[in-house]
């Protein structure tokens, strides 16, 4: 995993050269993207989503976590299936109902039955690297669900959206050139938070970075750990924090890029919360949102497998769902 989390900045590389053999260009007007996906297979879609939505794109671009696809989904829905293993229940099932809904069907899997099943469907799929687990492939999922839109002409002003391979290209170069940075200020924020519980808080703009750091302090640092949102955690959360927490270290995203609003928003809630709990407030480096983005990714990422170091804890291990899915088989 360690090796995995250092390699980031090459695995943008590795995957920006893939070959795209199996999809194809289109000229169908897509009314609605919906990326369906679990844990680290669904990052991506959340990441993509967060860039567009920051645009304010016309597009919908949903990302479904369930078993079933909404009713509207049709014909002129772009469904990209996001499994690394390729035998994510959930995900096969949405599979399956979108080839009864006859959506338009991509697939990102390694191998397993959404593989097998997209080959006897003729379903178009892009395949990825073999070998990681499903949370150390996320260069991966994120370049090859990019590498999608771009061909099926979702991404029409990609330039805008600093979603071009250029932007990628420039960030792997950017995380590499400070990794010791990086690295340093992670080792510090993973003896901050040491045996405490952590909470995220940050503008919507970096929801895709803090559900990441929870999932990956949830997996690779066996801690428990969650997030919400500002403005909406003002409108409820805060109410809560009416007494200190000794076991509670509270982190707070505060990018140049937020509104001045949201700022302002951050800095009360901090002075409101520093009574009750540690704060650390995290600063993202880059010249905008996706390359501060593509910073906590990292920098969290590091923070999560130092923190299993200290807390001598295996980060690759993952019993408990292990023990779940055969449950589930039983």
């Amino acid at each position: 995993m360690e090796k995995s989390i250092y390699s980031f900045p090459e695995h943008i590389l590795e995957a920006l050269g893939l070959k795209n053999d199996n999809i194809f260009n289109t000229d169908i007007l897509f009314s609605s993207v919906i990326i369906a996906g679990q844990g680290g297979s669904a990052i991506g879609g959340f990441l993509i989503s967060d860039l567009l939505n920051l645009n304010n794109y016309d597009i919908p671009i949903v990302v479904n976590q369930g078993y079933n696809l909404p009713f509207w989904a049709n014909q002129k829905t772009l469904l990209i299936i996001s499994s690394y293993s390729g035998n994510t229940e959930e995900t096969i099932n949405i599979l399956n109902e979108g080839i009864q809904n006859n959506c338009q069907i991509v697939c990102i899997t390694s191998g397993g039955k959404i593989l097998d099943l997209a080959k006897k469907m003729e379903i178009e799929y892009l395949l990825l690297p073999k070998g990681f687990q499903p949370r150390a492939a996320i260069a991966f999922s994120i370049i090859q669900l990019f590498q999608i839109l771009d061909y099926k002409k979702i991404l029409k002003n990609r330039n805008l959206l600093n979603l071009n391979q250029d932007s990628f290209l420039k960030v792997s170069r950017v995380l590499k050139d400070n990794q010791g940075e990086i690295v340093k200020q992670a080792q510090y924020l993973a003896k901050k938070i040491g045996d405490k519980i952590t909470i995220l808080y940050s503008s919507s703009n970096f929801f895709a970075s803090v559900l990441r750091f929870k999932q990956q302090l949830n997996e690779n640092s066996k801690s428990h750990c969650w997030f919400n949102i500002i403005p909406e955690m003002n409108h409820n959360e805060i109410v809560g924090w009416s007494k200190s927490y000794d076991n509670i270290i509270s982190l707070f995203i505060d990018s140049t890029f937020d509104t001045k609003e949201n700022r302002k928003r951050i800095s009360l809630t901090i002075n409101h919360i520093k009574e009750y709990s540690d704060i650390e407030l995290i600063q993202p480096k880059g010249e905008n949102i996706f390359y501060q983005i593509f910073h906590l990714i990292h920098l969290f990422d590091f923070v999560s497998i130092f923190l299993a170091k200290n807390k001598g804890v295996d980060p690759s291990e993952i019993n408990a769902i292990d023990k779940l899915k055969s449950g589930l088989n039983d």
